[in-house]
């Protein structure tokens, strides 16, 4: 990773910080890396998830069960709600842990470029941000 990336993960992971890393090997698929080539990657604050990323022994390719701006699905039949909303429930397994507290959608931070720069501002406030790197700025795009 990249200095700022590696910064940002060790205080602020497992937890609702999301950081687009640069993927120069496109070792993912064009579907999954963004219009720059990065690739967003987190850590779940969740056992669960993490225990089964663990018997995965590799990462877990996901996104947010629900319409951007919509409320995050925080049970399984929220998953499943939101999937026939979009007609995409066809052929889908819901890992259901029961229901999941609010806690707002993370924190995207963009590390491809020489300097992080925050992509959108969620759960973790630019001022906690910035007791790690005090010169982070939101990005304008």
């Amino acid at each position: 990773m990249v200095p700022d990336a590696d910064a940002l993960a060790e205080a602020f992971w497992p937890g609702a910080v999301t950081l687009i890393l640069p993927d120069p090997q496109k070792t993912f698929p064009d579907g999954v890396r963004g219009p720059e080539g990065g690739v967003g990657v987190r850590v779940s604050p969740h056992a669960l998830v993490r225990d089964l990323l663990t018997a995965l022994g590799e990462p877990l390719v996901s996104t947010s069960a629900n319409a951007p701006g919509q409320e995050a699905a925080r049970t399984g039949d929220d998953v499943l709600a939101a999937l026939r909303a979009l007609a995409l429930d066809d052929d889908v397994t819901v890992l259901d842990a029961g229901e999941l507290p609010f806690s707002g959608a993370s924190t995207v931070i963009d590390c491809t470029g020489p300097r992080a720069v925050v992509a959108r501002e969620g759960a973790v406030p630019l001022g906690r941000l910035r007791c790690v790197l005090p010169e982070l700025e939101i990005g304008h795009g």
